[in-house]
């Protein structure tokens, strides 16, 4: 799709964007004297009326740093939008609030970019305003000619392309500093989590399932009990072999079925579809139910989950202290403090299955006793994130 053929929304007459737009133009002009003569405050854009500066190049073509959002009523995202002469593809954009610094200096190197006829320099070609440790991973896997197909770190807003159209996706902060890589039916997603650090998720599209990596046994041979490598345990470039040696041979790296889970097709992190196809979904049985739980968990890097014939738990780990809560009532703060009380005492971190609610000063304390909190849908089998912590260690549904 080309830059004509987008379905731009008219959302630069604003007078805020206005005076944004000047903002820019005076950064510009100051950091980059190189394109005055060249920087002009256009008021046509694509056919549309809509101010935009552009800067001219050698050959005629022009690059544009407009304020728009794509032309949907449910996309309300206003973004800046960085165009170059060769941009055919994704859309590349910038968070609004992103500073006229930065933004001036994104603009300044892709217009010199396509005027040297060169590849874009890290941070910007990732559009990215500063170096960080995933844009550092992007670089070494780019340098070992592994395509890098996203990265996202403090600019958080992205172009993706729904069935109806693009978007622009803000991802949330739990989701963490992430890149992409798409090899044939599989995706890879490297993730630097605030809490949990460095982890490497697979989705296999061709055969529906997801499954993540045991970073401290491939590195430190030591299998590690809960999701997440702490970032200074790993180096930049010690990861990149390890993703290049899973690109290179997938199936090395491929666990048993006990810790691969389905990648969903239905639902989403706040409600739960009975139905798929238009066919009813038959509730799974208590001990299908209990399996498929295990798996979930296991996938996400809880390694040693297991079934427990005892009759406190269905649940056995030696690396944290897991607890099904099948009460009616919500889990409360006093719950969850007793519960974290006993797993201090066998020194593991709390894992709690809730098949009800949970109180705001519950998933608080949780927060920071850094627990993980997980609500099951029985109807499913499905397990879904319910406090920060657990947020962290679920897949996401972006591919």
């Amino acid at each position: 799709m080309t830059f004509m053929q987008i379905p731009w929304g008219d959302m630069s007459s604003a007078m805020g964007a206005f005076f944004a737009y000047q903002r820019v133009e005076s950064a510009v002009r100051e950091r980059h004297p190189d394109l005055n003569d060249r920087l002009r405050m256009q008021e046509s854009v694509g056919g549309n009326r809509a101010t935009a500066l552009t800067v001219t190049v050698d050959d005629g073509t022009k690059t544009l740093l407009w304020m728009t959002r794509f032309g949907r009523p449910y996309d309300y995202h206003l973004f800046w939008h960085i165009y170059g002469p060769t941009d055919g593809d994704t859309p590349r954009i910038w968070d609004p609030q992103t500073g006229e610094d930065v933004l001036a200096d994104a603009f300044h190197e892709r217009t010199t970019a396509w005027r040297d006829r060169r590849e874009e320099v890290s941070p910007w070609k990732w559009d990215e305003p500063e170096m960080c440790q995933i844009v550092r991973l992007a670089d070494v896997l780019a340098g070992q000619g592994i395509p890098v197909a996203q990265v996202v770190a403090n600019n958080r807003l992205r172009a993706t392309l729904a069935p109806k159209g693009w978007e622009a996706r803000s991802f949330r902060q739990h989701e963490g500093d992430f890149l992409v890589v798409r090899s044939g039916p599989r995706t890879v997603r490297v993730s630097c989590k605030p809490t949990l650090g460095w982890m490497v998720d697979i989705h296999d599209l061709e055969h529906g399932v997801q499954w993540r990596l045991d970073l401290n046994s491939l590195i430190h041979g030591q299998a590690s009990l809960t999701p997440g490598t702490p970032l200074p345990d790993i180096g930049t470039t010690r990861l990149a072999d390890v993703i290049e040696e899973l690109l290179d041979h997938p199936f090395v790296f491929a666990p048993g079925p006990e810790a691969v889970t389905k990648i969903e097709t239905h639902g989403d992190n706040e409600s739960e579809g009975l139905t798929i196809f238009g066919e009813e979904v038959v509730p799974p049985s208590p001990h299908v139910l209990v399996t498929e739980v295990v798996a979930q968990l296991r996938s996400m890097g809880f390694t040693d989950m297991e079934l427990s014939s005892s009759d406190g738990s269905p649940f056995r780990s030696d690396g944290v202290h897991v607890v099904w809560w099948e009460r009616s009532k919500d889990l409360g703060t006093s719950d969850v403090k007793q519960l974290y009380a006993d797993a201090a005492v066998e020194g593991k971190r709390l894992v709690v299955v809730i098949n009800g609610g949970i109180t705001r000063p519950a998933t608080d304390f949780a927060n920071r006793a850094k627990a993980f909190i997980f609500h099951l849908y029985r109807d499913s089998g499905r397990v879904r994130p319910a406090n920060k912590l657990a947020q962290e260690a679920a897949f996401t549904n972006e591919y």
